[in-house]
């Protein structure tokens, strides 16, 4: 496969990472089950709210298990996705400099983990009336 590549690969010794399709892959997969995900979550919340009398509606809502394990759901692969693109869409695309990119990856993923903790950590306190 050494006629693909460019005169400069060829120079450099560099080539294809072999991890660009299952990046993509995941990227389209986590796109898709976003859709029902936030359709469920979303409709379900709004006409709760919306038909009930606000705030004691939405924690009767969050309080049904199936609605906190859809809304955990949502918030994992939500936040997953979005951490995933912005490193493949902005880190990788722009940051060449060693440094910032190590430091860019590190500051989306620890963003990403401790917002997911904490999405965590509030549904279940609210589902387990903590």
């Amino acid at each position: 496969m050494a006629l693909m590549r460019s005169p400069t690969g060829r120079a450099r010794g560099l080539g294809s990472s072999k991890d660009g399709t299952s990046h993509w892959f995941g990227q389209q997969i986590a796109a898709i089950a976003l859709i029902p995900l936030s359709l469920y979550v979303l409709t379900t919340f709004m006409l709760q709210v919306v038909l009930g009398n606000g705030y004691e509606s939405a924690l009767a809502w969050m309080q049904n298990p199936l609605n906190a394990i859809a809304m955990i759901l949502m918030l994992s692969v939500g936040i997953i996705h979005g951490a995933n693109g912005a490193i493949s869409g902005l880190i990788e695309d722009y940051v060449h400099h060693r440094v910032l990119h190590l430091l860019g990856l590190l500051a989306i993923k620890f963003t990403a983990a401790l917002t997911l903790i904490a999405g965590v950590l509030s549904v279940l306190k609210i589902l387990l009336g903590a």
